[in-house]
């Protein structure tokens, strides 16, 4: 029992005899597992993450579509307050960011880069997969206010510059993918609401038209009724029976008629001047900026992937514990 138990204890400075007598082996193989790390890291894809921070556009940068907005407001209903700038910036910015987080945005975007066509030279049978492998590069981040976080985004790409260059033209893309959809609803609700009011307008020319027919018919009769000189009595707007008069009378009120033309009441004036001044489509300037920049996207630093640092470091400490290993079981 006795003999047992002395075999069995650690023998701490023969062990550390052997490590020291093996501290070559230690080295040797700390040195070989950092220079393998070290090969990886330059073998292995690079992976490289820029970053762009995005904030509603202020309304200097949508004066143009905004006073559309203001208009279209007073061709649908002018009885309504006019929509306040801050609705329509974040009606604008809602728009871009659902483009941007949009799936089919990103599918898009990639399918007219030349980075991805890069990607396709020789694996024309993974086009599928890479072109799937690239759509989960791009990553949205929604802002979290209660962490007081902004709206994120973050692109992956194989190089640093590549990277930035990338997420900036991945912006612009899903910007003007926002812009073309602003400006196509805003079409469509202008022309409804144009129609609507050309619509009032015919009915109530209609009406005044047919009322002015009636008065000159009306009067056109009394006249011929009253060419012998006798005094007429005609009915008047009002649908009252007025005071008989003489055919000069009558004639001076057909001129005077006539001269005047249809009467048309404030209304239908001021409908009128409106669309003459609004036309019937809205001219929407071609630069529509949807978003603003927080922070702008910036070659990274650093890469995500492999990082050199830890893998030479845990590369270094798995070769240095073989070598140990080693050091300890050898008898000499």
């Amino acid at each position: 029992m006795v003999s047992s138990s002395v075999e069995n204890e650690l023998n701490i400075p023969l062990i550390a005899s052997r490590l020291w007598r093996g501290k070559v082996w230690i080295l040797g193989l700390a040195l070989a597992g950092a220079l393998i790390a070290l090969a990886y890291a330059r073998l292995a894809s690079q992976v490289w993450s820029a970053t762009a921070t995005v904030d509603r556009p202020s309304v200097s940068q949508i004066a143009n579509y905004y006073s559309l907005r203001l208009s279209l407001a007073t061709l649908e209903d002018e009885s309504l307050p006019p929509p306040a700038a801050s609705m329509v910036t974040d009606e604008v910015y809602q728009q871009f960011l659902l483009q941007l987080s949009s799936r089919d945005s990103r599918r898009d975007f990639w399918l007219q880069s030349a980075y991805f066509r890069d990607k396709l030279k020789g694996h024309q049978s993974q086009r599928a997969t890479i072109l799937d492998q690239l759509i989960g590069d791009i990553r949205f981040q929604p802002a979290e206010p209660a962490r007081g976080t902004r709206d994120t985004l973050v692109l992956r790409a194989d190089n640093a510059t590549s990277s930035a260059q990338l997420l900036d033209q991945y912006v612009q893309f899903a910007s003007q993918r926002a812009a073309a959809r602003l400006r196509s609803n805003l079409h469509d609700e202008w022309k409804i609401a144009w129609q609507s009011h050309q619509t009032a307008l015919a009915r109530q020319q209609w009406v005044a038209e047919t009322v002015f027919a009636q008065q000159r018919r009306q009067l056109e009769q009394a006249i011929t009724r009253a060419g012998n000189g006798q005094s007429v009595s005609i009915t008047g707007p009002d649908s009252q029976t007025m005071p008989p008069v003489s055919k000069q009378v009558l004639e001076g009120w057909l001129a005077n008629l006539l001269a005047s033309g249809p009467a048309y009441d404030r209304q239908y004036l001021q409908s009128k001047a409106l669309l003459e001044s609004l036309g019937p489509e809205p001219v929407v300037s071609d630069n529509l900026p949807t978003w603003c920049y927080l922070r702008s996207p910036e070659p990274p630093a650093s890469r995500d992937s492999p990082r050199l640092v830890l893998l030479v470091v845990l590369w270094g400490m798995t070769g240095a514990f073989a070598g140990a290993v080693i050091a300890v079981s050898r008898r000499r």
